[in-house]
């Protein structure tokens, strides 16, 4: 269930971003808006999230339930992170610039790594029991 959601993610996002910049797209006028501060960052964050459903189609159910608890409010924090973060920087010095694309990266990073320590834990603290 998870995996096709997170196919979806990546298509909405990728042919989003790409209508909103191209011309010759027939809803240029409603994606070009929203092509930079919408669906790249949500096109980044579905890509980092690519091996947490992969992992989790061969985990319990208790191990499922346990990861889904925990992505509900790490989703949240990653959405209202990523909308509070500016769509441009307007940094002098590059080395500090920090945009919506580089929010959805962390975000996303992060929330993949935590999930699989996280699976990895309930997994191998199930067995144990």
């Amino acid at each position: 269930m998870v995996l096709p959601i997170t196919l979806a993610l990546i298509l909405i996002g990728y042919f989003g971003m790409l209508c909103g910049v191209d011309n010759t797209c027939a809803f240029v006028s409603f994606f070009s808006p929203l092509s930079f501060s919408f669906f790249k960052p949500l096109w980044v964050y579905a890509l980092f999230f690519i091996p947490v459903p992969l992992v989790l189609f061969f985990v319990r159910e208790n191990v499922w339930k346990s990861w889904l608890r925990f992505s509900y409010w790490w989703i949240t924090l990653s959405l209202i992170v990523v909308a509070i973060t500016p769509v441009w920087s307007n940094s002098w010095f590059p080395l500090y610039s920090f945009v919506k694309e580089d929010a959805a990266q962390v975000m996303g990073g992060l929330f993949t790594i935590i999930s699989l320590i996280l699976i990895v834990w309930k997994t191998f603290a199930a067995r144990k029991a």
